[in-house]
């Protein structure tokens, strides 16, 4: 065999060129492109540099395009490169290649080892040394300090995992499994009382946990509980545990500034911005992080920052720790101002987190989100809600038959929609509507389908795996998954998994009046009737996808086997359940659109919804007046209903009314004749390049607001409502009087820059100047147009102040009510998702 591939001709350089400018598709589908060829040309490219080359720039288009990820070609291409020795080639590359070409060629075999560890992990052995020397490389150009320096330190830690995952297969390999022995000792406490989050306590003590038992039953259901859970606790926050240790070691041990952690993410000089607000969660922050790393940063395509990452908080001013999480993200308001929102556990005796305060963070590299929900089940898992609890937690390896298949002898399913890739669920002929016909799910096609194929389920006798459209492991598998009760289908990708699971969810459905209790003898009925009378329970079909992606995919594949004829009927038994789906063909399977329906229905199913949204909306409101008066000026009329001082400037006697822009000096009036005594005192030789650095300097400010913050609000559920509120601004802003002051035509160039000049000095007051003590302004309250220009923007950021104060405290108060009404809520909203689930059967 050996020799007859070797017979096959390498691609040649005129072939490769020719290959290297094919769209991916061409490639795959081109007779140059086949497996003989390909191990042929690795053969001959060993030596050759510039065919090589083109080589190399093929393999890597074709495992870059994502769209043909999945071709049966794409699949096999690196098991086929690692079994021919294709590290001799690329090593072969990294030695022969020029200064200007090896940072591409490292780029380039830094990802092809990505894909062969996530592709092809037992073949990563014989790619140890070039992982290796690829290291070694970037450590070469990182000396000579030409190349950007983040870049490569990336390019190197995705080498460290790329090693540890080789490190590991060839462990296992080499490791002689014998057989298990059960870890005996007991566990120090409950594990149903751990906090999920971490606690100083991990730091400070050693995590008890057990390995998990692979050949050996668990004591119990607890003792199966209690080994999941503290493992899966461990490998969500060791990573971040050990980040900690070593930043702290490198600060205060070696007293030196980490730059770089390992399995950790480090942010230095981040500030706390806003007081805490209160939610069912806990206490959350705004806090800022350092502008000059957010621009450092590589934020496209990462996983900084998300939304639930685990965070730990180390104040710079106090050696105390915090851990938290991340309840509100969004990349492009971190880019533009730094600004996100975090959720602080605070253990007893720990100082409260103040506005101003700086610290220092560490965000770990595991997505606590993913762990935070499973962790949450296991500890509320009770005896007898686990399901497959024998095969699971007790190892019995004989499996047993479905319940359904025990009661009823000669079970016969009908697999003609299998053969025929005909639909299920189609409408009565006559168009009579089900539901007045007593619909249930796979009773129509009993009724009305002329031609059937009725299988003895539990019979050797099947059809042919081709008369099935399957291959041969196909066919088992679909074979094991409707007579025995636990089955595990796995394999690598493009074997037909879903196309399996697809065919399994049709044959199933169709023929559901077996499982469904609707075909059976009498006393067998009686029986399970009896049953489920006892146990409460409905028999719907359950499936559990690892993404709402793949969710919809299949929910897909399993509309396009129903008859669309019929879809107003068969489509109020199936409900989608997660999060929020970007399939239009999806939509009206939402359970956020059935609730929808069912509030409307039900009127008063929909009140806590309304009074919600309310709350929410009232509270968007002064947030709306908060931003309002962090980028606006706001008058009198405004501040003195709610400024007490204000109030008096309104009432008492004063050398003319208290006007608060004229006062400021900040009417296009007081703008222009300021500009006109600069404008006359200014020759018309003078040097404008200061007027130009203004200029500049004008289009580099940026009025810090939070104005994203009621658009990305998120007290209530992303999946269950979609409100944008929007109010109208309050207040004038420096842009808005200078613009109107600019805005009549006789004036002259010069004279404009003058006014822009004006405009900055004011814009600078606003953003600049620091609020008046109280008591100062008791002591100037009636001299107020006696005071200095500084002195009057300080008093006016006093009432800016009060003014922001007192409506961040009716927002904290709207607050404390909505948490009381949200627990209401979702009392409200369960049973609603109940009723929609038992109306489904």
């Amino acid at each position: 065999m050996e020799r007859e591939e070797y017979r096959v001709p390498p691609l040649r350089t005129e072939e490769l060129k020719r290959l290297s400018i094919f769209e991916v598709r061409e490639i795959l589908e081109s007779s140059l492109w086949t497996n003989e060829k390909i191990r042929a040309t690795v053969r001959s490219t060993s030596q050759n540099l510039e065919e090589l080359k083109y080589f190399f720039q093929i393999i890597m288009k074709v495992l870059q395009n994502k769209r043909h990820s999945e071709d049966p070609n794409v699949i096999t291409l690196i098991p086929i490169l690692a079994s021919s020795n294709f590290e001799k080639n690329l090593h072969y590359l990294l030695q022969c290649g020029g200064r200007e070409s090896v940072l591409p060629s490292i780029k380039s075999v830094v990802f092809f080892l990505q894909e062969l560890c996530k592709r092809s992990p037992s073949n990563g052995n014989g790619f140890l040394e070039l992982a290796v020397e690829t290291d070694k490389k970037i450590t070469d150009i990182i000396g000579d300090g030409d190349e950007d320096v983040d870049g490569l330190l990336d390019l190197k830690d995705d080498l460290e995992e790329i090693n540890q995952i080789i490190v590991n297969r060839l462990a296992i390999s080499e490791v002689k499994i014998e057989k298990q022995k059960k870890d005996t000792r007991k566990p120090p406490n409950n594990f149903r009382n751990i906090p999920i989050l971490p606690t100083l306590d991990d730091l400070q003590t050693k995590p008890f946990f057990r390995p998990n038992l692979r050949d050996t039953p668990f004591e119990n259901l607890d003792d199966y509980l209690d080994i999941q859970f503290r493992l899966l606790r461990e490998d969500c926050i060791s990573q971040l545990r050990n980040g900690i240790f070593e930043y702290i070691h490198t600060k205060y041990v070696e007293r030196s500034e980490a730059r770089r952690i390992q399995d950790v993410r480090l942010y230095k000089h981040v500030t706390i911005e806003e007081g805490r607000e209160m939610t069912l969660d806990g206490p959350m922050y705004t806090i800022k992080l350092d502008m000059n790393q957010v621009k450092r940063t590589r934020w496209e395509g990462g996983k900084r920052m998300l939304y639930g990452s685990l965070l730990c908080l180390l104040p710079d001013s106090y050696r105390r720790l915090y851990f938290g999480i991340i309840a509100e993200s969004d990349t492009d308001t971190i880019k533009k101002d730094g600004r996100l929102k975090i959720i602080v556990k605070r253990q007893k005796g720990d100082p409260e987190l103040t506005k101003g305060l700086k610290l220092t963070l560490i965000e770990s590299v595991a997505y606590f989100e993913a762990y935070r929900h499973v962790l949450h089940c296991l500890q509320n898992i009770k005896e007898g809600e686990l399901p497959f609890e024998r095969y699971i937690v007790y190892c019995q390896k004989n499996i047993e038959k479905p319940l359904y298949l025990k009661r009823e002898e000669g079970v016969k399913y009908d697999l003609q929609p299998i053969v025929s890739c005909s639909t299920i669920f189609k409408a009565p002929k006559n168009n009579k509507s089900l539901r007045h016909a007593g619909f249930k799910m796979g009773q129509v096609d009993r009724q009305y389908q002329e031609k059937r194929l009725e299988v003895s389920i539990l019979d050797r006798r099947w059809p042919r795996p081709s008369d099935l459209h399957l291959d041969l492991s196909q066919y088992e598998a679909f074979k094991s998954a409707l007579t025995k009760e636990f089955v595990l289908i796995q394999g690598p990708p493009g074997t037909g998994k879903t196309h399996l699971g697809l065919r399994i969810a049709k044959a199933l459905l169709h023929n559901s009046n077996y499982w469904r209790g609707v075909k059976m003898s009498e006393e067998n009925l009686k029986q399970k009737r009896k049953d489920q009378q006892e146990e409460q329970q409905l028999h719907p079909m359950l499936i559990v996808c690892y993404t709402n992606h793949a969710l919809d995919q299949f929910l897909e594949g399993m509309i396009d086997f129903m008859d669309p004829a019929n879809c107003a009927e068969w489509k109020q038994s199936v409900v989608r359940v997660g999060g929020r789906s970007n399939s239009e063909k999806i939509e009206d399977f939402t359970l956020k659109k059935r609730r929808r329906e069912f509030r409307k229905k039900y009127i008063d199913h929909g009140r806590f919804q309304k009074e919600l949204e309310q709350k929410v909306k009232e509270m968007c409101k002064h947030k709306s007046l908060i931003e309002s008066a962090r980028k606006n000026i706001i008058d009198e009329t405004v501040l003195k209903s709610f400024v007490n001082e204000v109030n008096i400037l309104s009432r008492i006697e004063l050398p003319k009314p208290f006007k608060i822009m004229e006062w400021l000096k900040v009417t296009e009036k007081d703008l222009i004749e300021a500009a006109f005594e600069k404008y006359e005192e200014t020759e018309e030789t003078a040097d404008t390049s200061f007027y130009e650095s203004l200029t500049e300097t004008e289009e580099l400010i940026d009025v810090e607001t939070e104005s994203d913050n009621a658009k990305h609000e998120r007290m209530i559920e992303e999946d269950e409502f979609e409100m944008d509120f929007t109010f109208n601004d309050i207040g004038v802003s420096v842009e808005t009087v200078l613009n109107e002051a600019k805005s009549d035509p006789n004036f002259t160039e010069e004279f404009i820059k003058h006014l822009d000049k004006e405009g900055l000095i004011v814009n600078d007051f606003f953003l600049k100047s620091k609020p008046m003590s109280n008591e100062d302004v008791n002591k100037r309250i009636r001299n107020v147009w006696n005071l200095s220009m500084p002195d009057r923007w300080r008093m006016y950021k006093y009432f800016e102040m009060k003014f922001c104060d007192i409506h961040s405290q009716k927002i904290a108060e709207i607050r404390a009510k909505y948490d009381a009404q949200y627990k209401d809520y979702l009392i409200e909203k369960n049973y609603v998702d109940k009723e929609i689930c038992e109306a489904l059967w």
